[in-house]
């Protein structure tokens, strides 16, 4: 968790304004999340923005996040949350319509979505999270369950072919 402030150094310097308004609580759809089955592991998949200049004008996006980062870290991990991986953005390599303009992007897993909600909803992240909004231009955080094996896994095709088909 400790190299996630790392990857946020690489990032220094590549912002812009306009964050999108949000749906719930800070931008967080917690309806959405607690109107899907609970009770498994949740992986959640973040891609964010900064802006140049932090709203509050302490600093950039970057040093916003990152006073963000200092309370939200450890309420991960007190839920059982670890991040899997992380990575600064370099460049889209398929685009097909869509916004690939982002600086950062990582993977955290919570035991359950309702671990997720815990700790988006406690009090101590709520005052946290005015520095994620003061920082992010753009975030976007997409909630996922793992596939089984069978609907990512491939099969070889005819021997000589090189192609592979799906299940």
């Amino acid at each position: 968790m400790k190299t996630l402030a790392a990857i946020f150094a690489l990032a220094r310097g590549l912002a812009s304004p306009s964050f999108a308004a949000a749906k719930d609580w800070g931008g967080f759809e917690v309806e959405a999340l607690k109107n899907h089955p609970d009770g498994k592991p949740v992986v959640m998949l973040n891609l964010i923005k900064f802006r140049a200049k932090s709203l509050d004008g302490n600093g950039t996006g970057l040093d916003a996040y990152t006073r963000y980062t200092a309370v939200a870290i450890p309420m991960t991990l007190q839920r059982g949350g670890k991040t899997i991986w992380l990575g600064k953005v370099d460049h889209s390599v398929l685009n097909q319509g869509s916004d690939v303009n982002w600086d950062v992007a990582f993977v955290v897993e919570y035991p359950s979505r309702a671990a997720f909600i815990d700790m988006v909803t406690h009090k101590d992240y709520r005052k946290a999270n005015l520095d994620r909004e003061n920082g992010v231009e753009k975030q976007i955080v997409l909630a996922n369950t793992t596939a089984g094996i069978s609907m990512v896994q491939s099969q070889p095709a005819t021997p000589g072919t090189g192609a592979t088909t799906a299940p």
